[in-house]
């Protein structure tokens, strides 16, 4: 419990401060307040770096009162007015119900899946996440030039990596492990619940009357529509993993809903908030786009058309050619710096229309569950329906943006493992893969689907409305909660983990032990970096130099002994002891006992430990604890 409340008051009371002293609605100052905390987190982060000072609660307590006073003194000599942006309000009863049930749902399978925020999260950039809290903590640096540096042992550390999501939540008094999965939670669900309903509350204000539907209810059925959806939180945030880009993606449908206001209060915050979206993940940029540029070329093109004809100042036509250079050169900076994306080769072969009509059924790409199609295809049904109403009542503007951004999201997704080289560089911003374009499907469908739902029960009963509920219920086959938790499970639960077990309650027990205990010795400690091995960094809090899932990061000596321990022991033995690694982590269970286990760690089995002590071990895993003198052959 310490660990969610520490993560949810990191996450929503920063950005809030500051912009409650900017005079911001507290509704707008709480959805908004998620980006706003990360780039406070990421500019003070990078403040203390070059000031030579470490990076602690203390530290960004004094930022965060600097900047509340700064904005205050701001407001006195520049005021912006006061804001009359709102939140329609209040709502129905029966709106808050369904908001309250919707967050329910969208946080059971994590609930039930995960089972408690002490769990490890056994994914390739799971641990990459954990092991960057670590770091941080370890080092007092935060920044993204240079926070995730011990990581990248090998000397090959990337001038930048995003760290502002580990800068905010690193933060937190709790251990890494539940303050990670407590980010997740909140995230996941408080996060992308309130951008959701923001999204749906500004639709409902700026054309409910043209959409003809009652008060309140498109944000009362959005979350509970969304939590329907497998892509989000399932798939984005425990399988996939990449949690920076998934903090990123859940702020857009806030920003998105602040932006729709037009008042100028509300833009500048979510401005500050968009750049929190890209400063903790880039990619954010290419979502926020295909979401929000067709929309933007509909509403106005045309109208720059009509003004470049009538505009007489050479100024003026200046003006406009300017912001049109800027706008071509952003994208052309832009897309040169993915160019590392842009290589990242994955698995092709995939049917472009196979893949397309899964993801207007929400089937996800990563990992098979037992799914209840029927409830897929019922909510892309509902969503088709959805765009109709939307077409007969919208203007054209706002109904053909909408419409191409969800086929652009589909198509995206379809070609991301294509064979055809220059159609899978569509998908390229997003790493060539289907789950990272998933969210920006799932945003436009739930809200379609939500609008379907309003629009057909706009004059519909109590009794009728429940009865509404029952059956979507039973079609979804419970809002495909069986599939949604198989997917959590799958990141979490030992034995079941997708692309097999790193660590066992053997490997927990010696992990346990060694935070508890600590090494005998000061000493590095290396070992497989697909078993438990790659937890010691993080979770245990000892010198492992094991800290990703790859060994491309590892010293060359390392490097050398996962691959060739087994076979050249003693003379890698007194190679190691040479370079400061006292310990080896060892684990018996192979891939025929479900266990991870990487193809070029043959080294780190079958070892003949003899001469060697043992420091602790539990079943299948111990941890040995090289000899002073090796022998060599």
């Amino acid at each position: 419990m310490l660990s969610l409340l520490s993560v949810a008051a990191l996450v929503f009371v920063p950005g809030a401060l500051v912009l409650g002293c900017a005079r911001v609605p507290w509704r707008w100052g709480f959805g908004l307040a998620p980006g706003v905390s990360l780039l406070l987190a990421e500019a003070g982060a990078t403040t203390v770096y070059f000031s030579g000072v470490p990076y602690t609660g203390w530290t960004m307590a004094l930022g965060l009162t600097l900047v509340c006073l700064a904005t205050l003194a701001i407001g006195h000599f520049r005021p912006l007015g006061e804001s009359t942006a709102g939140l329609p309000t209040p709502w129905p009863w029966r709106t808050y119900i369904g908001m309250c049930a919707g967050l329910g749902l969208l946080a059971a399978p994590l609930i039930i899946g995960m089972g408690g925020v002490s769990m490890l999260l056994q994914q390739w950039d799971g641990v990459f996440h954990l092991s960057a809290l670590r770091a941080i903590r370890e080092h007092d640096i935060a920044s993204s030039l240079w926070a995730l540096a011990p990581l990248y042992q090998s000397g090959a550390s990337p001038s930048y990596y995003p760290s502002a999501y580990h800068a905010l939540i690193s933060l937190s008094p709790t251990d890494g492990v539940s303050t990670l999965n407590a980010s997740i939670y909140i995230f996941a669900t408080l996060v992308w619940g309130s951008g959701l309903a923001m999204l749906a509350a500004s639709i409902e204000k700026r054309w409910g009357t043209e959409l003809g539907i009652r008060t309140g209810s498109l944000v009362g059925w959005i979350l509970p529509i969304a939590a329907a959806f497998v892509s989000v939180p399932s798939v984005l945030f425990p399988l996939l993993s990449a949690l920076p880009y998934a903090v990123s993606v859940v702020l857009v449908p806030g920003i998105i809903a602040a932006l729709l206001t037009g008042e100028r209060r509300i833009v500048l915050a979510a401005s500050l908030a968009s750049l929190g979206m890209i400063v903790t993940h880039p990619i954010s940029v290419a979502s926020l786009a295909l979401i929000i540029g067709p929309t933007m070329v509909m509403r106005f093109v045309p109208q720059l058309m009509v003004s470049w004809r009538g505009l007489t100042s050479w100024r003026d036509r200046l003006r406009v050619l300017i912001l049109i250079i800027v706008a071509v050169t952003g994208s052309f900076i832009y897309w040169k710096l993915l160019s590392a994306v842009r290589g990242y080769e994955r698995k092709t072969g995939a049917n472009p229309f196979g893949e397309f009509f899964g993801g207007l059924i929400d089937l996800t790409s990563l990992w098979r569950a037992h799914d209840w199609y029927l409830g897929g295809v019922a909510l892309a049904m509902l969503a088709v329906f959805g765009a109709v109403v939307m077409w007969r009542s919208l203007p054209r503007w706002i109904s053909v943006g909408a419409t191409t951004t969800w086929l652009i999201a589909l198509l995206v997704r379809a070609v991301a493992r294509s064979d055809v080289w220059w159609l899978q560089q569509l998908a390229s911003p997003w790493y060539s893969q289907a789950a990272r374009v998933a969210p920006i499907i799932t945003m436009i469908m739930a809200l379609f689907t939500a609008l379907a739902v309003a629009h057909l029960l706009r004059q519909a009963s109590a009794t009728t409305v429940v009865t509404t509920v029952m059956l979507f219920g039973l079609v979804t086959g419970g809002w495909r909660t069986l599939p949604r938790t198989e997917l959590v499970r799958a990141a979490y639960q030992p034995g079941e983990i997708a692309y097999g077990t790193m660590a066992d309650s053997d490997d927990f027990a010696v992990l346990t032990w060694l935070r508890d205990n600590g090494l005998p010795q000061k000493g590095a400690l290396i070992g497989d970096p697909a078993n438990g091995a790659a937890f010691a960094y993080g979770f245990s809090g000892v010198d492992s130099q094991v800290r990703q899932l790859t060994l491309a990061t590892l010293p060359p000596y390392v490097w050398s002994a996962v691959m060739g321990l087994s076979d050249r022991k003693d003379d890698l033995c007194s190679e190691l002891r040479e370079n400061g690694v006292r310990y080896i982590y060892l684990d018996a269970d192979t891939s025929t006992e479900g266990a991870k286990v990487s193809l070029d760690a043959t080294g780190m089995y079958d070892v003949d430990t003899t001469g060697w002590s043992r420091v602790t071990s539990s079943g299948s895993v111990s941890v040995w604890e090289l000899p002073d003198q090796c022998h060599r052959q």
